[in-house]
């Protein structure tokens, strides 16, 4: 992995970021990550922050806005690929990324 960006529970597991991926623990043991077990955000800008809603996890990047379902079992990474929700939300909202993180 390389420099984490941001990171949130998700599931029983951490989620950690990078620029551009999203990384998974095993449940309950936040230092395994098993070398499969992670997902491409579709964006040229990078990841900013996210935070688990409703067993989904909600990827934010400079201006856009991702939500990943993840597969059920250990590999959580074999869901459905992100799907952008919203771009430009903070102008829409009024807030960055960072306040709503």
């Amino acid at each position: 992995i390389s420099k984490i960006v941001a990171a949130t529970s998700f599931r029983g597991r951490f989620a950690y970021a990078t620029e551009y991926e999203i990384w998974f623990s095993d449940p309950g043991r936040p230092n395994n990550i098993i070398a499969i077990n992670f997902i491409n955000v579709p964006s040229a800008n990078t990841v900013t922050g996210m935070y688990e809603f409703k067993g989904n996890l909600v990827i934010f990047t400079q201006n856009e806005m991702f939500i990943y379902v993840p597969s059920e079992g250990t590999i959580i990474s074999q869901g459905r690929p992100p799907v952008l929700m919203s771009e430009n939300y903070q102008n829409q909202s009024g807030l960055s990324s960072e306040a709503m993180v």
